[in-house]
């Protein structure tokens, strides 16, 4: 994704650098706020794997390739400036000449998988999802074997051995869990589809079937604690607490993955805040009124539920590596975990 679109998510440490820019250029900065990469790129990707995609005119033409953290070009700019891909497990996506390719970190196609057009990347299993000729999209390997093909199954939406799938539209969505298991897909457990669930954190995901209340369940699909009819909606678990919201009685709290605690003394209004997962062991309350593109940010606080940044952002993100990006009077300013500024820039 493109950060001259302007994506505050992409403005974020990943393996100890994070980007910045200067004059409609594109660079790194590394933890003590240092300029180590030079702003020359038109733009960039965050680094994955020690390498960063990054683009720049070559020969008049804008064309993609890879630096290392020294800054030295890795994989020469030789692909279309289309996608900024990251390196997952050794395999990076690109376009040459239009169409989507799986390359190594040679820079070169996967031998393997060159008669596939990915649709994902790999997940740390190993599998993805690709179309082969007009077919539907299959699920394969990194020798190119295809699996027992489930094409609704989202080899990227993973954590704990677990894979997401989801398919429907509008309000009719199904989602089921599935698990590698004897280079099969399996379902990890007997169960119906749900209408909404969440990836596992410390073993407990959050699940909901249609009409029925929220359930907390456990990697064989036995309920943990009890339902929870009060919430309506939920995100992902993080650091043992869940994000939940009410649509009709438009209230927001966060509760234990495993116990009925809520973390907030009193519940909030959803219809004015947005509550998000905790990132660094620090979450961020969202000023959700009128419900503008980049809402308010109106401080950040820990897992026991502490205010640990009382100050108020245009908009801001999430903690990574220890620093989240925030934005006041159209200036990005990189923040530690107490509020202390560490980089700035337009």
């Amino acid at each position: 994704q493109s950060l001259n679109n302007f994506s505050m998510y992409d403005l974020k440490f990943n393996e100890g650098l994070a980007p910045y820019s200067h004059q409609a250029k594109w660079g790194f900065i590394d933890r003590s706020g240092k300029p180590v990469i030079k702003a020359i790129y038109d733009d960039v990707s965050l680094f994955s794997e020690g390498l960063a995609a990054c683009i720049k005119v070559v020969n008049a033409v804008k064309c993609l390739g890879f630096i290392n953290k020294m800054g030295e070009e890795a994989i020469s700019f030789k692909f279309d400036d289309t996608n900024l891909s990251k390196f997952k497990n050794g395999v990076a996506i690109v376009y040459i000449g239009g169409v989507k390719r799986y390359i190594d970190k040679a820079g070169e196609i996967i031998e393997e998988l060159a008669n596939y057009i990915p649709v994902t990347n790999f997940s740390p299993e190993g599998i993805a999802k690709a179309k082969y000729g007009n077919k539907e999209d299959v699920i394969i390997n990194k020798k190119g074997e295809w699996m027992n093909p489930d094409s609704h199954m989202d080899p990227e939406d993973y954590a704990e051995g677990i894979y997401l799938g989801h398919y429907g539209i509008f309000h009719q969505n199904y989602n089921r869990f599935y698990k590698l298991e004897n280079k099969r897909i399996v379902h990890p457990f007997d169960h119906p589809v749900f209408q909404r669930i969440t990836l596992f954190s410390d073993g407990i995901a959050g699940a909901k079937e249609k009409d029925k209340n929220m359930l907390r369940i456990n990697k064989q699909g036995q309920t943990v604690g009890r339902e929870l009819p009060e919430w309506t909606s939920f995100g992902n678990i993080s650091n043992g607490w869940i994000p939940v919201n009410n649509y009709t009685s438009n209230l927001t709290n966060y509760i234990g993955s495993q116990s009925d605690d809520y973390l907030l003394d009193k519940h909030l209004t959803s219809h004015d805040f947005w509550l998000h997962t905790f990132c660094f062991f620090l979450s961020r309350i969202q000023l959700n009124k009128n419900y503008t593109p980049y809402p308010q940010v109106l401080g950040y606080f820990n897992t026991q539920g502490q205010k640990v940044i009382d100050k108020k952002f245009d908009s801001g993100e999430d903690f990574s590596e220890g620093f989240a990006c925030v934005k006041i009077n159209e200036e990005n300013i990189y923040i530690d975990k107490q509020g202390k500024e560490l980089f700035k820039f337009k």
